[in-house]
């Protein structure tokens, strides 16, 4: 992902926010598409303009800022090429909205004429209602297009026809993607009239609409830069003051309250989309004058599923957990009006939403890189050690594949760091070892060796019986939670 538990910690620890003013980077989600160069940038194109709209209301550049500008070069009486362009800009452009409504708002479509003489805004209303409800269709003086035009590098001229109102415009074809503030990132494909090959077709122009289209940058509560630097995160990251101490010292239990403070204090007025990646408090985040779509991996268990977070917290402070999540439970519950939609990990999570908020979601599982984990699907003798694996907390039950293990009598390995690890370490056996905070591609080997993986927790969704299973690997789940 983006997207962003055990992925949360291999990404930044805590929860993630993602704050556009525009939107995601490239549908795939790849590293290599989101931080490629636009093919413009740097290009000096496009500039300040003071036009008159179909509606006849004046329209400057400066209203599209925060936004993605289309822009396209034509006039209405165009016979052939302009209305075929814009058909498939616009076809592109509502593709893209289909996809992602959210993104797709997020550019602003514009049709600037080279002919203001016969274009008025009487003339351009009924054109650009054709094509899209969002068009604009922009016209001036003379001298005014003639400025804009020269800022875009178009150029156009008169062809005198069989009467002087009945003349043709020959214009430069160029159809441009501007950035937030009207900087130029990309041209938008068009149909080039010498060949029979479709270029402009519109599932190409929602393609590269998806490719350049990107965030602004990312809020984390707490930051460990060491984190950040195996994600190669394509936009900026930010935290509060703290965030830096807590990720990396990985003490956040002091600072648990303060969550949905520094969370609600977020300052998003000026974002247009905001999407929030977690499984506490960020349903705090407000976004007044913007979307707020939530990935929600849970509703937060410190409120909703307390009784299997006891075991994490001090003993001198359990007795105060009960009162407590009934008043986070409160706040919870008001604070998921801030949140415009629901999306989460998996059914069984989406259940979980319905009960706790009274809202739907939209279940889009989390991605994993199963290329990365082909590998031997089992040890040469097919007897190697049982594994069980994951952030060692007491809702995952570790401690029941120990009692297993020494109850059949076979091997295991526990791979994984958290507070449990000491408590882990004093009731397991001589045939349980154990591997703390292994690294990718030692687990990659560890999985791909083991006679089976033992998943013991309900979770909720459990990315690590996806993984085992792409090394080839056989898993003892069970049947409950996302697994």
């Amino acid at each position: 992902m983006m997207n962003i538990a055990n992925m949360g910690q291999r990404l930044v620890r805590a929860s993630l926010i993602l704050a556009f003013g525009a939107a995601l980077a490239g549908c795939n989600g790849s590293a290599e598409t989101a931080t490629a160069k636009p093919p413009l940038e740097g290009a000096r194109i496009g500039g300040a303009f003071a036009l008159t709209d179909q509606n006849g209301k004046t329209v400057r550049d400066s209203d599209f800022a925060g936004k993605y500008r289309l822009v396209y070069f034509g006039y209405s009486f165009c016979p052939d090429i302009c209305p075929v362009d814009l058909q498939k800009l616009m076809r592109g452009l509502s593709r893209f909205e289909k996809a992602d409504a959210t993104r797709g708002a997020k550019v602003a479509p514009l049709f600037i004429t080279v002919d203001p003489e016969r274009d008025t805004p009487e003339a351009l209303k009924p054109f650009v209602a054709r094509y899209h409800p969002r068009l604009l269709g922009l016209t001036g003086t003379p001298d005014q297009i003639a400025a804009v035009a020269k800022a875009f590098v178009v150029t156009y001229n008169k062809v005198p026809g069989s009467a002087p109102d009945r003349y043709l415009m020959a214009h430069s074809q160029l159809a441009f993607l501007m950035d937030p503030e009207g900087k130029p990132l990309a041209l938008l494909p068009l149909d080039d009239p010498a060949t029979d090959i479709d270029e402009g077709a519109p599932d190409k122009v929602a393609a590269e609409l998806a490719r350049v289209v990107r965030a602004d940058v990312a809020y984390t509560f707490a930051l460990d830069p060491r984190c950040v630097a195996t994600v190669d995160l394509p936009v900026p990251v930010a935290t509060w003051r703290f965030g830096r101490w807590a990720g990396q010292s990985g003490r956040f239990k002091p600072m648990l309250l303060m969550m949905p403070l520094v969370w609600w204090a977020l300052d998003l007025r000026r974002a247009d989309l905001v999407v929030t990646s977690s499984h506490a408090f960020v349903n705090a985040v407000h976004a007044p004058h913007g979307r707020h779509v939530s990935y929600c991996h849970t509703p937060m268990r410190y409120a909703w599923d307390w009784r299997l977070e006891r075991g994490r917290m001090p003993r001198r402070v359990r007795w105060m957990m009960g009162p407590a999540a009934w008043t986070l439970r409160r706040f919870d519950r008001r604070f998921s009006r801030h949140v415009d939609q629901y999306i989460a990990n998996s059914a069984f999570v989406a259940a979980r939403i319905r009960r706790a908020y009274g809202r739907d979601a939209t279940v889009v599982n989390p991605p994993i890189d199963i290329d990365r984990l082909a590998g031997p699907l089992v040890a040469a003798d097919g007897r190697g050690p049982f594994v069980t694996a994951g952030r060692l907390v007491p809702y995952k039950r570790h401690d029941l594949a120990i009692a297993a293990a020494e109850a059949a009598g076979v091997p295991l390995v526990v791979a994984g760091g958290g507070p449990e690890l000491a408590r882990l370490q004093e009731i397991a056996g001589p045939n349980v070892t154990f591997e703390p905070e292994p690294s990718d591609e030692r687990l990659r080997e560890l999985l791909s060796n083991a006679r089976a993986l033992v998943f013991c927790g309900i979770e909720d969704f459990g990315m690590l019986p996806v993984e085992a299973q792409a090394c080839g690997t056989p898993v003892i789940a069970r049947a409950a939670g996302g697994a």
